[in-house]
């Protein structure tokens, strides 16, 4: 009988590790049209309601750029609406640097390729996409003024 629990015990914890109800979907994001290798890449993942804050950021990531190409994986996130947000990042301080004027001087890019206007980065509702559970790819342009 004992023999028998211990059979049992074994299926339950293999069918624990074949499925996982709670993993999340991968989003693997392609950045393009940099103007150079210089640098790295470096990424955010929001929920689109708290897009460029900071403090609400869910994932980082970063790589290097290789024929002026890049490669970020945001890994396990659960449905929902996101967005991203990069910077190419030139001098690998850790962020965006600007000229006298106020402008930046260094690339940047968001999910959709949701342009910025002249008063700010776009919102998040012009950045988001959606996650349902399966892995998605997405493309990112660089821009630079």
């Amino acid at each position: 009988m004992c023999h028998f629990f211990k059979i049992q015990f074994l299926f339950l914890l293999l069918g624990l590790f074949l499925i996982n109800p709670c993993k999340g979907a991968d989003i693997y994001v392609t950045v393009i049209n940099f103007q150079s290798d210089q640098g790295q890449v470096t990424g955010g993942l929001y929920q689109s309601a708290n897009f460029l804050d900071k403090t609400q950021r869910l994932q980082f990531a970063q790589s290097i750029i290789k024929n002026k190409k890049a490669y970020l994986h945001f890994k396990n996130v659960p449905a929902g609406h996101y967005a991203v947000s990069l910077l190419h990042d030139i001098n690998q301080n850790g962020m965006m640097d600007y000229n006298w004027v106020g402008i930046p001087i260094e690339g940047y890019g968001f999910s959709n390729n949701a342009k910025p206007s002249l008063l700010g980065p776009p919102s998040g509702k012009e950045a988001e996409f959606l996650i349902n559970n399966q892995d998605i790819a997405i493309t990112i342009s660089i821009n630079y003024w």
